[in-house]
């Protein structure tokens, strides 16, 4: 066991209160003890995890199975000052950082300013994070996430005002489209027939989705039934960095013939961004709405650290980023058995429904509806705000089931609104006029999917 490793074991085990130093008659020696076991600290404490490159003495077939080389940084002027981690499998970024010996209050800053402005609920083993430390070593001067080789997420402290600041970088890219169309043989599915035609799992559960909406593939699926998908997958060079579903068709025999669109708005969080048919009915069996218009998750439900007292415990609801004054709506109709006002909660309603269960938002500026009343689906019931024991404003979304227990708002289907009209049909049905060119553009090309749309690289 070398120097480092000694120590480092001393430290783990946590037994540095125990340790004697053995005082013989020469103080000398005694003294020397002492500074030794301190510098062994201080060489764990601000010497490993460093992103240096090391000087080993072994020989290259000699090197060990568990040593890990530090993540590469990001374009820019970076050095040694660095610390380097990697969010492991069942991990969220704050353990992440936490692994990189960062205090709780350090780590909860950086992450309180990230979160306010990165969906982070969607978080990868693997995907990399970097740290430069104060001078002091006291706090975090530079943090930087990298979710995948085309964003940089950066939050800096401001040194004048000693506020952190968030700024995000996006590599250049390009937008590929990409049609699929195949026959269903004896015995396939489509399921198995889009990934044999190496479609994404997850792309081919969104059409898999948008299609049982109006087809029961289990009892109506035939050989020689045909379908058609439209995707649009971005690139970062060679490298595959997502997609979407543009579009998707299914005729069979017993089927009959069924189209679903694409419809986006501007605003990427708008929750009426979702599949349609042409004449505008939402492709999702669902009775519920959403609380809001726009959707960006700040922190969902499950076990997190407060992002207030650091403390780990259970959340038992989803946070939706919302500016104060923001409208809220009732997501089914039901009776208010809730209205009321505590130091937590912050201004807060609850809605019974039809079959029992029962909708909650907390932490609202304005509380427009009384105990007892009826509403009805979407109704505005409030506005968003930071009453109560917040870090920031943003409404507090839960569910409680039949049974009275809470559970998990993500797993109830909930939807805009059942059919688009005025301005919004309008625009769907232009959308759709572009899409139907695309395909009979791509049907028309021999060489397959020919055009691409290139990003160029941004800086925000």
């Amino acid at each position: 066991m070398d120097f480092k490793q000694g120590f480092k074991k001393i430290l783990q085990n946590r037994r540095i209160s125990r340790l004697t130093i053995v005082i013989t008659e020469n103080k000398a020696i005694a003294v020397l003890s002492i500074l030794f076991l301190v510098a062994g600290i201080v060489i764990i404490e601000y010497g490993l995890d460093r992103v240096t490159i090391p000087v080993s003495t072994e020989a290259p077939d000699e090197k060990s199975d568990t040593e890990t080389t530090a993540p590469p940084l990001p374009e820019g002027d970076y050095s040694a000052d660095y610390l380097a981690g990697e969010v492991k499998p069942d991990q969220g970024l704050f353990q992440a950082v936490m692994d990189m010996g960062i205090s709780t209050d350090a780590a909860l800053k950086v992450i309180n300013v990230l979160r306010y402005n990165v969906e982070l609920i969607a978080i990868r083993a693997g995907e990399k994070v970097w740290v430069k430390l104060t001078d002091g070593k006291t706090g975090i001067s530079e943090f930087i996430y990298e979710p995948d080789s085309v964003v940089d997420h950066k939050v800096t402290l401001d040194t004048t005002t000693g506020e952190y600041v968030y700024s995000m970088t996006e590599e250049p890219t390009e937008f590929r489209y990409r049609v699929i169309e195949g026959t269903l043989e004896e015995g396939s599915s489509l399921n198995d027939t889009l990934l044999n035609s190496q479609v994404p799992p997850n792309l081919t559960g969104t059409v898999n989705g948008i299609l049982q909406c109006k087809i029961s593939f289990r009892t109506d699926a035939r050989e020689g039934d045909i379908f058609k998908v439209l995707l649009r997958e971005r690139y970062y060079g060679d490298e595959w960095i997502g997609g979407t579903v543009m579009y998707a068709s299914y005729r069979g025999k017993r089927t009959g013939f069924h189209e679903a669109f694409r419809y986006s708005e501007d605003d990427p969080k708008s929750s009426y961004n979702a599949h349609y048919t042409p004449e505008g009915e939402a492709l999702i069996h669902s009775g519920l709405r959403y609380p809001l218009d726009r959707l960006f998750i700040v922190s969902r439900y499950g076990m997190r650290v407060h992002p207030i007292t650091g403390r780990r415990q259970m959340h038992y609801g989803v946070d939706y980023r919302a500016r104060p004054g923001t409208k809220v709506h009732a997501v089914a109709r039901g009776k208010v058995i809730v209205s009321s006002y505590d130091s937590i909660s912050g201004n807060k309603i609850a809605i019974r429904h039809d079959d029992g269960s029962s909708s909650w938002y907390l932490h609202l500026q304005k509380r427009s509806v009384k105990k007892g009343q009826q509403v009805k689906t979407r109704q505005v019931i409030g506005t968003s705000g930071s009453t109560g024991r917040v870090e920031g404003p943003h409404l507090h979304f839960a569910f409680k089931n039949a049974k009275n227990q809470w559970m998990n708002p993500l797993k109830k289907r909930m939807i805009a609104t059942p059919k688009l009209e005025g301005s919004r049909l309008e625009q769907l049905q232009a959308q759709v006029k572009d899409i139907r060119q695309r395909l009979k553009d791509i049907g028309e090309n021999d060489a397959g999917p020919a055009d691409t749309v290139t990003l160029t690289k941004r800086v925000e």
